[in-house]
């Protein structure tokens, strides 16, 4: 199934409603919902235990939500600005990779396997 980020936000304002955080209080959501992210990584890749793909998509997805809701609060088109976003990455990631890929290829091989 493919959802657009436009769907995205306007699926996140249709459930959240009149229960819609205030703009500080959906910023700290994310930054709660990203340490749940965290916590599952680090259980996962360092403490060895096991952590289910389902648990670490749920937590990923909650990260989602409540980005589309900072975007509906701040009244940001996510899908547009993340075109914008995507291209200057396309333009920066050369000089990147020149820069910074040999020592990624090699902590990814060392952490990843």
């Amino acid at each position: 199934m493919s959802t657009t980020l436009e769907s995205v936000q306007a699926r996140v304002a249709e459930i959240l409603g009149a229960l819609a955080h205030p703009r500080v209080g959906a910023g700290l959501a994310l930054s709660e919902e990203c340490g749940e992210v965290a916590k599952l990584v680090l259980e996962r890749e360092v403490y060895g235990q096991t952590v289910s793909d389902e648990a670490l998509a749920g937590e990923l997805c909650d990260v989602l939500v409540c980005v589309a809701e900072l975007g509906n609060l701040y009244g940001i088109d996510l899908g547009a600005a993340l075109g914008v976003k995507l291209a200057d990455l396309a333009q920066r990631a050369p000089k990147w990779s020149a820069e910074l890929g040999p020592g990624l290829a090699a902590a990814r091989e060392r952490m990843d396997g």
